[in-house]
């Protein structure tokens, strides 16, 4: 994960307005913006990307279900 979030640094500092991790292991999903500290959620169902994505809601149920 390490890698990741240093490509995460990588992308926001060559504009990316917002960046999603997705670790299926842990559950946990990783909200990265610009200026910001990055949003962590541990077992949501679902997670919502306003206002960058307006009205998006990224399902996180087949990501996390146990066939995975």
């Amino acid at each position: 994960m390490w890698v990741l979030r240093q490509k995460v640094t990588a992308y926001i500092a060559n504009g990316s307005g917002l960046v999603v991790l997705i670790d299926p292991g842990t559950r946990t999903v990783e909200v990265y913006r610009p200026a910001a500290e990055p949003e962590v959620f541990l077992g949501a169902h679902s997670v919502r990307l306003d206002p960058e994505l307006p009205g998006l809601t990224l399902d996180l149920t087949p990501v996390f279900s146990e066939g995975n």
